[in-house]
């Protein structure tokens, strides 16, 4: 027999994983040895199949390990010796739970997917819709979200035998990111008030986080829309946080609300009102509040829509007010108020008897009102309708009755009871108080009350004069008067003496001096003088005494040609004859002289001028300190009135009468006033009425020697205590004449003004002087043509009244007629003169 030799069996090396999942089907295996038979041994695991091969397939067991032993046996039955290998047994892996976010913010990082940990497992994620920032290979990843969808995650878990467990699954759905929530408030709202809202859009599945500062969320804190109580002052904060499905935060949308004061609607209003009276009500200040009122029984005249309105009230009843007040958060507060109307209070009576009483005398206030309360004043006294008050005011003094009802308003009536004082007597005059019979005085004076003056009881007005004639010294009484009967009085005695004249002089302007004669007070009758005429080579213009007739005062001159002096004499009171004194220089072309009542003053009116001088009782000049006084121009007659301290005198060339206040103790002169005239009336001549109230000019032309004119006066009342001259209404005398040098003058006892026509038919007028008016009236038989019509330039009427003498210039004469009772010259007598007469003046005693 042969046997085969074969080689023998070598130990079985056994290949099988080292791990194995439990319950997992595997393979183990030996290398192949020729012709040799596999016998296996499985502890842990089940052979499933090639239990006689080299390789068997096993199932593994639940858990621990599985250990292989292989035999192997070659051709002769050699069995090798086993061949041995264990493999542990892991556990299969479980399908991986997936954990991740339900809902993730588009784009957005930083999220984790996640499955249970498998020991000793590996991890295999995929995801979908999204990128694995970390984590991969781990049971956790890290992930962005897409843009839109949602995540899908699937997660494969492999042990350490290398099974796999099926995929894990899960998703996430991606939402939009949150946006900053515009936050929507009240832009004011009202201190303390609650119900006011906040919101912000909603987006969809958010949820809201409110924060609410200086204020209380009263409802919806988590919502899109809250509600809110505003805090006390300054401004309510809001802040709202908006968070996605994905747990995604927005920004914190912000606003704020200022917080403003309630509304004040509280109504000041006055309590009472009178009927128809206007007045105010309001409310408080409030800064960027409206007003709006509205008023019942009233009428509103302004601020309707202001915190202050103004009303009238209506005639009764109640004024209801009400007034709504809205703050710039529109919260609105209503007040009301009312003022109860009251009627106007009324004063029907409110007198005093009688109205004017003595310092101390008693008054009887009666009064009758109505509507309210009566307070007499001075002395807040409280008195009632129907009532009265003795009063006994030591000055006069005005009562005052106010009647004030319960709104305040108040109706005030006066009466005043006079004080009068005792009547005062400031001044009483008579200018002058030392007259001639038959001249005139003004009594002057100044009184309160009213006045009489006696004898005569001669009502008078203060400030005003009023002319007498007494024919004996009088003395004359002003008895002043006020209202309740007292009375003060003041005398003024007037001398009245008796002029005799004695001499007569008469200036011949033709180069034949002075003629001079003595006169017959009885007869009139006229007896020259030895040696006149008085330097008969020196041509005379005019001629005047002083009032004691002492001296002799001439103008030099013919009219044309100036001499520009004047010549003082000296009268002899017993013969009348002349003694020439000197001659003094004056200004150019003088023309007529004054001499004051009192003697101690000479004026000379010159062209332009007036050479002023004092003299002394031996008949010396002496110029005073202002010895040219600046006139009008021209030249002409000056006079000075009776009272001694006003002159007058007029200038030819000017057509102007001016006004002199003289100072009787310093025989300066100051103008005073004028008057002019119309142009080309040419005045010369001035003449002052009796009585010392009206001063007379006639026109004479503008030219020397011209053709006869027109005669006009003009006539002025004189105001002798201030100077002042009125003028009275021109008068057109319905004569003709040429210029004469000295023609108008007056009677010096009776009411009668003369004027002198040179070259005329009618050599004199005499006319009545109305002592209310100053009005000329033509005397009857009162025209003379005397001298063949030659006309005169003077007519003189001595101061006793009863002899008129008259130049004839152009017939070297003058007549000399007796005055009549209307004061007319009658029977007259011629006497021859000088050549050319112009003046003439008489000079007489005085006792």
């Amino acid at each position: 027999t042969t046997a085969e030799i074969v080689a023998a069996p070598v130990l079985p090396v056994i290949t099988v994983p080292a791990m194995l999942t439990s319950g997992a089907s595997y393979t183990a295996s030996v290398p192949a040895q020729a012709n040799s038979t596999y016998a296996w041994t499985v502890t842990g695991g089940t052979i499933t199949a090639g239990t006689a091969t080299n390789s068997i397939t096993f199932t593994a067991g639940a858990s621990g390990s599985v250990s292989f032993s292989c035999v192997v046996t070659n051709q002769a039955g050699t069995a090798s010796t086993p061949g041995t290998a264990t493999s542990a047994i892991v556990a299969a892996p479980t399908t991986p739970v997936v954990t991740a976010p339900s809902f993730v913010t588009a784009s957005q990082g930083g999220y984790t997917a996640s499955v249970p940990t498998q020991a000793n497992s590996t991890y295999a994620w995929t995801v979908t819709g999204g990128t694995i920032t970390a984590g991969a290979a781990t049971n956790s990843i890290t992930f962005t979200a897409g843009a839109s969808g949602s995540v899908s995650f699937s997660c494969v878990v492999t042990n350490q035998a290398g099974t796999a467990s099926t995929a894990g699954t899960a998703s996430s759905t991606i939402v939009a990111a949150p946006t900053t929530p515009v936050v929507t408030a009240p832009s004011f709202v009202t201190a303390s008030q609650g119900g006011y809202t906040a919101s912000v859009p909603a987006q969809a599945s958010s949820t809201y986080a409110w924060t609410v500062t200086n204020g209380t969320i009263t409802a919806g804190a988590t919502s899109n829309s809250l509600t809110f109580t505003a805090g006390a002052s300054g401004n309510v904060s809001f802040s709202c946080v908006v968070t996605n499905q994905a747990g995604t935060a927005s920004t914190a949308g912000t606003a704020t609300s200022a917080i403003v004061a309630a509304p004040n609607a509280t109504i000041s209003a006055p309590t009472y009102v009178s009927a128809g009276q206007s007045y105010t009500a309001s409310v408080p200040a409030q800064t960027n509040s409206t007003y709006a009122w509205t008023l019942t029984n009233a009428t509103i005249t302004a601020g309707a829509n202001a915190r202050t309105v103004t009303f009238t009230a209506g005639s009764s009843g109640t004024v209801g007010f009400s007034c709504d007040v809205t703050n710039q958060a529109s919260t609105l507060a209503n007040g009301t108020a009312s003022s109860t109307i009251v009627a106007m209070p009324v004063v029907t009576v409110l007198a005093a008897t009688p109205t004017d009483v003595a310092p101390g005398g008693a008054s009887v206030l009666s009064y009758t009102f109505s509507g309210g309360t009566g307070v007499l004043m001075p002395g807040n006294l409280a008195v009632v309708s129907g009532g009265s008050t003795t009063v006994h005011p030591s000055a006069s003094t005005t009562y005052t009755l106010t009647v004030t009802n319960a709104a305040g308003s108040s109706f005030s009536d006066f009466v005043t009871v006079t004080v009068v004082p005792a009547p005062v007597i400031s001044s009483f005059e008579a200018q002058p108080n030392l007259v001639t019979l038959g001249q005139g005085t003004l009594l002057t004076f100044t009184f309160t009350g009213t006045g009489v003056i006696t004898p005569g009881n001669v009502p008078v007005t203060s400030g005003s004069q009023v002319a007498v004639f007494p024919t004996a010294d009088t003395v004359y009484t002003l008895t002043a008067t006020n209202s309740v009967g007292a009375t003060v009085t003041a005398t003024v005695p007037v001398t009245v003496k008796t002029y005799t004249g004695k001499f007569v002089y008469v200036a011949n302007s033709g180069s034949n001096g002075i003629s001079a004669f003595t006169l017959n007070e009885a007869t009139g009758a006229l007896v020259e003088i030895a040696g006149s005429p008085f330097v008969d080579t020196v041509p005379m213009l005019h001629v005047i005494s002083d009032p004691q007739g002492r001296f002799l005062f001439a103008v030099n001159g013919d009219g044309v040609t100036p001499e520009n002096k004047l010549s003082v004499f000296q009268i002899n009171a017993t013969t009348g004859v002349l003694t020439h004194l000197a001659d003094y220089a004056t200004g150019t072309d003088p023309w007529a002289s004054a001499v004051d009542p009192s003697g101690q003053f000479v004026y000379v009116r010159c062209n332009g001028s007036i050479s002023a001088f004092a003299l002394d009782v031996s008949g010396v000049l002496t110029p005073l300190a202002a010895p040219s006084v600046t006139t009008a121009s021209g030249t002409g007659d000056v006079v000075v009135h009776p009272a001694g301290h006003l002159l007058y005198t007029v200038g030819r060339d000017s057509d102007r009468l001016e006004v002199f206040a003289l100072n009787p103790v310093t025989g300066a002169l100051t103008l005073s006033g004028f008057q002019d005239m119309p142009v080309g009336t040419g005045p010369l001549s001035l003449a002052i009425s009796h009585s010392g109230e009206y001063l007379y000019t006639k026109s004479e032309g503008a030219l020397h020697g011209g053709a006869a004119q027109a005669c006009f006066v003009h006539g002025y009342q004189i105001d002798v205590t201030g100077g002042s001259l009125t003028a009275l209404p021109s008068q057109d005398m319905g004569l003709l004449q040429a210029d004469a040098y000295h023609g108008v003058s007056s009677n010096p006892t009776k009411p009668v003004i003369y004027l002198t026509l040179a070259t005329s038919n009618n050599d004199y007028a005499a006319y009545a002087l109305n002592l209310a008016t100053g009005e000329l009236t033509a005397l009857v038989a009162s025209t003379y043509d005397l001298f063949g019509g030659t006309g005169s330039d003077c007519l003189t009427v001595a101061r006793s009244g009863k002899w008129g003498f008259m130049t004839n210039f152009g017939g070297s004469q003058i007549a000399v007629g007796e005055v009549n009772a209307t004061g007319v010259l009658i029977n007259p007598t011629l006497y021859p003169v000088g050549l050319f007469p112009v003046s003439v003046t008489v000079v007489g005693t005085i006792q």
